[in-house]
């Protein structure tokens, strides 16, 4: 949370934007904001900013602060990936832009249904294009697949520090024998 903060701070608190867990570029902060793409660049630069945008901005970096990564409604970058093309190509077979797929993948803007549609229609057609279409899965389970892959390696991780953690104490234990016996065995 941006606390005590002044106008004079507004550069480092645009470049701080690029280092959030969702971070955004400075297209995105002038979308977010209803300001063209100059004024964020002039504020980086130390420019004047009225007082209007300048709390806008403060609420929307504080917003963004608190925002984890896992608020996307779907991971569109991995089925992106997955189809191999890049944020522009994807954007253009959807009929949207650039900065919309950047957004998406950032968490910064949620997937409409309509366009969750249009991924879908473009995941099956890529998918019939491979595969035999008794493979077919829609877009929301392929995300949710993925999701579940997520959670089953943050689950498997934890599990290897309580296995680290439990043989540490085996070892330490194992030493307290050996010591005790060696010692009294003599």
């Amino acid at each position: 949370m941006l606390n005590n903060v002044n106008k004079n701070d507004v550069p480092s608190i645009i470049r701080g934007f690029r280092n959030l867990d969702c971070p955004l570029t400075s297209g995105e902060i002038a979308l977010l904001l209803g300001v063209h793409l100059s004024s964020i660049n002039k504020w980086e630069r130390g420019n004047y900013i009225s007082e209007t945008n300048f709390q806008k901005l403060i609420r929307l970096y504080n917003e963004q602060k608190q925002k984890p990564k896992e608020t996307r409604q779907l991971d569109v970058k991995a089925i992106r990936v997955q189809l191999g093309l890049s944020q522009l190509q994807f954007a253009q077979k959807l009929g949207v832009s650039s900065v919309s797929v950047s957004s998406w993948e950032r968490g910064i803007a949620e997937v409409s249904k309509a366009n969750i549609q249009k991924i879908n229609d473009l995941v099956k057609g890529n998918i019939s294009k491979s595969e035999n279409t008794e493979n077919e899965i829609s877009i929301l389970e392929y995300s949710s697949l993925l999701e579940r892959i997520s959670k089953l390696e943050n689950e498997c991780r934890e599990k290897d520090k309580k296995i680290e953690e439990l043989e540490r104490k085996l070892q330490s234990k194992n030493d307290f024998v050996a010591e005790f016996l060696a010692k009294n065995l003599k």
